[in-house]
C-alpha cells in the first residue's frame, strides 16, 4: 500500500525559497498570483534562500525587490521582462549562480511562484545533480 503524500502550505513563509522538484512524497503549495489567489502545488524539497551572509541592511532586500516588481502589469503569467528582472534580483544577491528563471515555463509562473532551473557550480547556493527544476516562491502580495 502506497503512503499518502504530505501536503505543506507555505502561506506563512517569511522570506524566499526554492522548492526543488523531486519525488519525496511531500507536496508544497503557496497562495500566489496576487489577487488571483492561485494555489499551485509541486512535489519536492524546500530550500530556503539564506540571506544571513548579506549585510544587515540588505537581508530582506531580495524579498522586497521581488515583491516590488510590477506584477500588476502582467496578464497572469510571467513575462520575459519580469523573468529578466527576477534573474537580475537573484544576481544582485548572489543567488543567480545556479538558479535562473526557466524560460520554458513562463506560462506556468506567476507572482510568488516562478519556475526556475538549478545548476550547480563552485559558488552556487545549490549543490546537487547537474540540472534540476524547481519553483522560486515568497509571500503573495494580495
Amino acid at each position: 500500500m502506497a503512503s499518502q503524500p504530505i501536503h505543506l502550505s507555505l502561506y506563512n513563509l517569511n522570506g524566499v525559497g526554492v522548492v526543488i522538484k523531486k519525488q519525496t512524497g511531500v507536496i508544497y503549495s503557496n497562495q500566489v498570483g496576487g489577487h488571483s489567489c492561485l494555489q499551485p502545488k509541486i512535489e519536492g524539497v524546500f530550500l530556503p534562500l539564506d540571506t544571513d551572509h548579506l549585510p544587515e541592511d540588505y537581508r530582506d532586500s531580495n524579498l522586497n525587490a521581488l515583491e516590488n516588481l510590477d506584477w500588476q502589469a502582467q496578464s497572469g503569467n510571467l513575462t520575459v521582462t519580469l523573468a529578466d528582472q527576477v534573474d537580475a534580483i537573484l544576481a544582485r544577491h548572489n543567488f543567480s549562480t545556479g538558479i535562473l528563471v526557466d524560460r520554458r515555463k513562463l506560462e506556468d509562473s506567476y507572482e510568488a511562484w516562478v519556475h526556475v532551473t538549478l545548476s550547480p557550480s563552485r559558488d552556487s547556493v545549490y549543490q546537487g545533480p547537474a540540472r534540476m527544476e524547481g519553483v522560486l516562491t515568497w509571500p503573495n502580495s494580495d
